[in-house]
């Protein structure tokens, strides 16, 4: 005998299958949309001379993120993220405040010490400072005032003067030294990284 239900048991069930395919498509596009994500990791120990992270930011618009205080761990230890310098100046005491993202944005997170002892935004003119301090990765080589012609001292504070005002001064880049001290070296090879208040924000496996 015919079963007047089986078109309606097909139809439920097909309705079923598009509605798990919407849900998977929107969970796809909700990760691909994270606001926060570990992009990269260089060496496996964050102590090493030659290693870093990255961390690539993407604030929904109108949110700022006060990234300062936020911990990356490697392993059982969790490191804080510093304050630091949106404009760096040489021969001088820089002042450090939290660091607010508010664009999307990378922070390329070290172990080690500044070389010009804080942590800092990349700027037009940033460059410049390659020629004294080694910096992993090396900072841009492209800068207004140092050409192949450009004879004597690169003067990066008179550059800094020169172009602050430009509308592409300042770049999307922040440089966080954590200056932990610690050996980040780990046989599970995972990074975490947690905001302020100790959420997961992303993992990274390598």
């Amino acid at each position: 005998m015919y079963n007047k239900n089986i078109p309606w048991k097909l139809l439920g069930f097909a309705l079923l299958i598009i509605l798990l395919a919407i849900a998977y498509k929107w969970a796809k596009s909700e990760d691909a949309k994270k606001e926060v994500s570990i992009g990269e990791i260089k060496n496996v120990d964050l102590g090493g001379e030659e290693s870093y992270l990255s961390i690539v930011l993407r604030p929904k618009p109108g949110e700022a993120l006060t990234v300062s205080g936020w911990k990356v761990s490697l392993g059982d230890s969790k490191i804080p993220f510093p304050n630091a310098s949106a404009l760096p100046r040489q021969g001088q005491i820089n002042e450090e405040k939290p660091v607010v993202i508010t664009v999307p944005t990378t922070l390329i997170i070290s172990g080690k010490r500044s070389p010009i002892g804080v942590s800092f935004r990349e700027n037009k003119c940033i460059g410049m400072l390659g020629y004294f301090q080694n910096f992993i990765p090396p900072l841009p080589s492209k800068c207004p005032e140092c050409t192949e012609e450009t004879v004597g001292y690169p003067d990066y504070n008179t550059c800094v003067q020169n172009h602050l005002s430009e509308s592409d001064f300042f770049g999307n880049i922040w440089r966080m030294y954590l200056a932990s001290g610690t050996d980040w070296t780990t046989s599970h090879r995972v990074v975490r990284l947690y905001d302020g208040k100790g959420k997961l924000l992303d993992t990274y496996s390598y």
